[in-house]
């Protein structure tokens, strides 16, 4: 086969190289940018915790508020008197949903 002449010399580092070096040079091979990972991941998380702590609420926080239990809340969601958003494989509420059931149960 033929190979770029980059790709040749890595092919031909490779054998000076531990395991874990040769699959870091598979899963990044030449002429593709590597993305740093954890920096785009800390600058979601932060935009995700500031939108979450205003518009969302996490179950604990739900149940607090309404003085409710977790089987309570889970009937409620069931129910449909509280609408359940899954983020990222993690089930929200909606702050304004959870306000509207809390002044709706004082009347």
């Amino acid at each position: 086969m033929f190979y770029s002449a980059e790709r040749e010399n890595k092919i031909r580092s490779l054998n000076e190289k531990s395991p874990a070096a040769i699959l870091e040079a598979i899963n990044n091979p030449p002429g593709t940018k590597r993305r740093n990972l954890a920096a785009v991941e800390e600058g979601e998380s932060k935009n995700q915790q500031n939108e979450s702590k205003s518009e969302y609420m996490i179950k604990i926080e739900v149940m607090e508020m309404l003085k409710i239990s977790p089987t309570t809340v889970y009937n409620y969601t069931k129910k449909g008197l509280l609408k359940q958003y899954k983020i990222e494989r993690k089930n929200y509420y909606k702050r304004e949903e959870v306000m509207k059931l809390l002044e709706g149960n004082k009347r």
